[in-house]
């Protein structure tokens, strides 16, 4: 999955309402946390994960186990279908 670049589904809305970003696709809503924020955002169809796990760890220096919470939420991201390959 490291080389694996990803692009956000155009269908996809996102709002931040009281500083917290919320997905909406269809009926489906997800809250996401400031990490799962930041990820969202660097899902911009150029970045490797690798390069997101890079990222997220240079920000969150004191996190553990980044780069396996990053594999987690790219893939619950995915299975929701918020995101695909590009």
């Amino acid at each position: 999955m490291d080389n694996v670049i990803f692009k956000k589904n155009p269908f996809v809305r996102h709002q931040a309402i009281n500083g917290v970003v919320h997905l909406v696709l269809q009926y489906d809503m997800f809250k996401l946390n400031d990490v799962g924020t930041r990820i969202w955002e660097c899902i911009d169809g150029t970045r490797n994960v690798a390069g997101i796990v890079d990222m997220v760890q240079r920000e969150y220096p004191d996190a553990s186990d980044v780069a396996d919470d990053v594999y987690a939420f790219v893939a619950d991201l995915q299975k929701n279908q918020l995101i695909a390959p590009a």
